[in-house]
């Protein structure tokens, strides 16, 4: 984790900050003081193909930094969380460039890095990507509109303009209509039920990320053998209940071959598979949300709450309780 090394110099000179978070170019660091002498770190990657399985989960972390960080406290100290606001740096916060802004707002500049972002993200080159989104905090943009006093609803507006623009550069690469405006329904209507955006440019960031990853996925889907495209699939789609029907129609292959190409590649079944991906998930979500374990296994399309908690327990020998409440403990004593 050389990023998190990397942060941590960084961290301890502000030591009167419980909650800290670092931008980089493909993500953040999140840092919790749990104690004098005991920090916990967490590393965000927008690049994880998780990013661009569920845009709920990729909101959620963007947009509640101090709940997560605030989670995290309470998970590992077993005490009430202070509610003090997460300090976040900037990578170009902490350079000695020196900049000097001119009255207004450079748009010039703005519209040729963003033009410079869609050609990254429609042709799936990930150096551009990240060569662009290290200029985005750079130009005399956003410093000359003083996003730190900006209102919600200025931030807000600012993102759902930025994610339209999104949605109509993939739709003209050849990205399917109708999934490009759900995308983007769905992106909006989490943005706007958002009470906070901790920082402006990192929702940017990640948002772009999100769009990349999925034209990236489906680059890849429609040039993959059929066990890869099976689980490009079931990734997609963990949060739904997931049948071999609904795989077979999707992956344009036969229902009876699904299970053999799929178990002679990966070397399990696909109900394997899946039940294996939708609790890998609801160990995220149970990591970072207080979410209710019965909403938990709504969102995951388990049939009951029991249900889910019995197979919680099969694959991973805890149940969801005490795997939330000891998680963080767990992971520092090993």
């Amino acid at each position: 984790m050389k990023e998190i090394k990397k942060a941590m110099p960084i961290f301890s000179n502000y030591p009167q900050h419980l909650y800290q978070a670092l931008n980089f170019s493909s993500g953040y660091i999140l840092n919790v003081t749990v104690s004098t002498d005991t920090n916990v770190y967490f590393l965000f990657d927008f690049t994880r193909s998780t990013f661009s399985e569920s845009q709920f989960r990729l909101v959620s972390i963007l947009t509640k930094l101090n709940p997560i960080s605030q989670t995290i406290y309470r998970l590992y100290t077993a005490q009430v969380a202070p509610t003090e606001n997460i300090y976040i740096h900037n990578r170009h916060d902490l350079t000695s460039i020196q900049r000097v802004s001119p009255n207004n707002p450079d748009c010039a500049s703005y519209y040729e890095l963003e033009a410079e972002i869609l050609n990254a993200v429609i042709y799936s080159n990930q150096d551009d990507l990240v060569s662009a989104l290290d200029k985005l905090p750079l130009i005399h943009f956003f410093d000359v509109l003083d996003l730190e006093h900006a209102t919600l609803r200025q931030k807000k507006d600012f993102i759902v303009s930025y994610i339209a623009i999104l949605t109509h550069a993939i739709d003209q690469w050849g990205y399917p209509i109708e999934k490009a405006f759900k995308i983007q329904a769905d992106l909006v209507q989490e943005i706007e039920h958002s009470t906070q955006l901790p920082d402006l440019i990192n929702t940017l960031k990640g948002i772009t990320w999100f769009y990349f990853k999925t034209i990236q996925n489906y680059r890849t889907h429609n040039f993959l053998p059929l066990p890869d495209r099976i689980m490009s699939y079931i990734n997609e789609h963990v949060c739904d209940n997931i049948n071999l029907d609904d795989i077979a129609k999707a992956v344009h292959a036969s229902k009876k071959n699904l299970n053999p190409a799929f178990k002679e590649k990966f070397g399990i079944t696909i109900t394997q598979f899946i039940r294996k991906n939708k609790i890998d998930r609801a160990k995220e979500i149970l990591i970072v949300s207080d979410a209710p374990i019965p909403d938990i296994a709504k969102q995951l399309a388990f049939s009951t709450p029991s249900y889910f908690i019995k197979t919680f327990k099969k694959v991973t020998g805890l149940t969801p309780k005490y795997f939330r409440n000891h998680f963080l403990e767990d992971e520092l004593n090993q």
